[in-house]
């Protein structure tokens, strides 16, 4: 055979050949299906019919709903810790709001702050955790509030710390004036009341239902969190 020329006997040696063996070697499911030849136009008459794309769109949107369902399950626990703590500050800042300090005892006193700066962290603490602008706004707003107060806080011992959390020395706190304590936390326009006034609408928007974030959430669960940081300048 030349380098020009095509032998044709050569071909029709491979044209002429029976493709029997062919097909009858190809994998078998069963005994009844007749070989790989109709199983093979069994799987191929299924994916032009659609149903492998049914099941995979089933089983997808099987998945993606579990995560949903997880993440909203997520959501509310979070929330629910948010509206306990909530529920605590609001206990603890009505307390140093109505209470007489020229009246009160050294431990009386004592107690009522530290159960104040305990409640605060563990709001401060859960809120970032929500996907919630009704939450987070108030937290920010909460955090904003302190920090406008933190030349009093400081005289009486409270310092603002990593991540907004109020420390406490309760040496400092003792000695502290008593009419300074009265004068930052008592009155409408108090600290306490403040907080309490918060605490309040964190408490309420915490028993919202988290079912509406689940279009918020991607296939994996995870969701893209609101910004907390970004809400500062929103609010003075």
């Amino acid at each position: 055979m030349s380098n020009n020329t095509i032998d044709t006997s050569y071909l029709n040696k491979y044209t002429m050949t029976d493709y029997t063996s062919l097909f009858n070697s190809m994998p078998k499911t069963d005994e009844s299906s007749g070989g790989g030849l109709t199983n093979l136009a069994t799987e191929f008459q299924s994916i032009r019919s659609g149903s492998y794309g049914k099941l995979l769109s089933a089983y997808y949107k099987k998945m993606n709903e579990g995560d949903a369902t997880e993440a909203i399950q997520k959501e509310t626990a979070n929330r629910q810790l948010v509206g306990g703590n909530a529920s605590s500050l609001k206990s603890a800042a009505k307390t140093l709001s109505k209470m007489d300090f020229s009246k009160a005892t050294e431990e009386e006193s004592l107690k009522a702050v530290k159960d104040f700066v305990s409640s605060y962290n563990s709001v401060v603490d859960t809120v970032d955790d929500v996907n919630s602008t009704s939450i987070l706004r108030n937290g920010v707003w909460m955090t904003n509030i302190m920090k406008k107060s933190a030349g009093l806080l400081n005289e009486l011992g409270i310092t603002i710390g990593e991540n907004n959390q109020l420390k406490l020395d309760e040496t400092k706190w003792k000695e502290a004036s008593k009419t300074t304590k009265g004068a930052l936390f008592n009155g409408r326009q108090g600290l306490a009341e403040k907080m309490l006034y918060k605490a309040n609408q964190l408490t309420n928007s915490s028993a919202e239902k988290a079912s509406y974030t689940a279009s918020a959430y991607k296939d994996n669960g995870n969701y893209t969190k609101v910004n907390a940081k970004s809400m500062y300048e929103d609010l003075f």
